[in-house]
């Protein structure tokens, strides 16, 4: 299912996958949990953003997993920290510290140094070209608030001295401003409620910062599944909730709007807190200013 910016509407089973988008515009979507038995898997697909609809499987994964952070850094595919326990009531969870990564010109994952704290459902965003920094997330339980920064030069985890203003899993993360801020998003806290703050993180001086008087919140509480996505100034928060509301909020003018929801477009969704959202930036055309969209995942 697709979002796209320019009509405002959607179109288009694997629950908790991991997704992301190479800078040569191939999709991939990796692991995730049978909807049908709740059990972890390895698989690997690759798509390109031009055909979102065909997926070519490959080399899977060293270990199954889901609700794990998966970014695109420098031609490789991260796979990072999830749980590998079957996704079922009464079922303890199993919180993986492990990460790999998958070479895209060689069709191989690899093992790679562990994060320092499992974690799963975590806030993940790349900066620059070497690092990557996870926020928050579920370790079994408990909702963390720690943020771990990767270097994938020299493969080592290092723990930030700050942490979340709040402890938070399931929340939504992006870089902005060049690179120079992550904006956190949404999540669950610690008594397993939604939330709707919306906080920047400055990258030098390692501060959390929030919209006076509260523009920033969003006009509904909401879940991720680890991103979500900048787009022209917008920040978009697509479902998330039981009613799948969609918004989106204007950097500059700093306000939040309802848009279009995926609800009409897909039947029998309650949430599309499973899902997996992949940003596709567009190509100007003589019709658009712009382009681009937003795949959402659900299965293959």
């Amino acid at each position: 299912m697709k979002f796209d910016y320019n009509s405002s509407a959607y179109s288009g089973n694997l629950r908790y996958t991991g997704g992301c988008l190479t800078g040569q515009g191939n999709i991939y979507i990796t692991g995730g949990s049978m909807v049908s038995s709740g059990e972890p898997i390895n698989t690997c697909f690759e798509a390109r953003a031009a055909d979102p609809g065909r997926f070519i499987r490959k080399k899977s994964m060293l270990n199954k997993r889901y609700a794990h952070g998966c970014v695109s850094l420098n031609g490789y595919v991260y796979a990072l920290g999830g749980f590998d326990n079957r996704d079922a009531d009464g079922v303890a969870p199993n919180t993986l510290d492990y990460c790999e990564r998958y070479s895209i010109h060689e069709n191989k994952w690899y093992h790679m140094s562990s994060m320092n704290e499992g974690r799963a459902f975590a806030g993940v965003s790349t900066i620059g070209d070497q690092f990557i920094y996870l926020f928050g997330g579920f370790h079994d339980y408990e909702v963390l608030s720690g943020i771990e920064k990767y270097d994938a030069v020299l493969d080592t985890w290092v723990t930030l001295y700050v942490k979340l203003p709040v402890p938070l899993a399931k929340l939504g993360v992006c870089s902005i401003e060049g690179g120079r801020q992550i904006a956190i998003l949404g999540g669950m806290n610690g008594g397993f409620q939604r939330q709707r703050a919306l906080y920047f993180f400055d990258l030098k001086s390692l501060k959390f910062t929030t919209v006076q008087g509260g523009a920033g919140d969003m006009k509904s509480a909401k879940t991720f599944n680890s991103a979500i996505h900048q787009h022209e100034g917008f920040l978009f928060a697509l479902g998330g909730n039981e009613r799948d509301t969609c918004e989106r909020f204007d950097l500059y003018q700093n306000k939040w709007d309802i848009i279009n929801s995926y609800a009409e477009s897909v039947q029998g969704t309650s949430e599309l807190n499973g899902w997996c959202q992949i940003y596709i930036p567009g190509r100007p055309s003589s019709q658009h200013n712009g382009g681009g969209g937003m795949m959402l995942q659900q299965s293959m």
